[in-house]
């Protein structure tokens, strides 16, 4: 299971975990969630003077600006498509969620 949470106050998000719904390295569950953070780490470091750090199994993502916090509400909302999908692969929650 990926988890992300998110917090669009301070631009923050970060994903854990693997979705576990395809082997290893063709999973395209897992694919999608990267691309997306990806994306948003890029945006987050290049437009913003933000910061992305990446571990195994891990991407945290900081930005500022109205232009990054743009971007994260979409990625946001597209990771939450995901998640109704693969409801059992993605879990997608805000900042104060349980």
């Amino acid at each position: 299971m990926v988890e992300i949470w998110y917090d669009l106050e301070y631009g923050e998000i970060e994903a854990k975990g693997h979705a576990g719904h395809g082997e290893k390295g063709k999973d395209i569950v897992c694919a999608a969630v990267s691309v997306l953070m990806d994306m948003l780490g890029r945006e987050a470091v290049r437009k913003s003077g933000g910061e992305c750090e990446m571990g195994e199994g891990r991407v945290k993502v900081r930005g500022y600006g109205f232009c990054y916090v743009c971007v994260l509400e979409a990625a946001v909302r597209a990771l939450e498509a995901l998640e109704e999908k693969y409801p059992d692969n993605v879990k997608v929650k805000q900042a104060g969620e349980g």
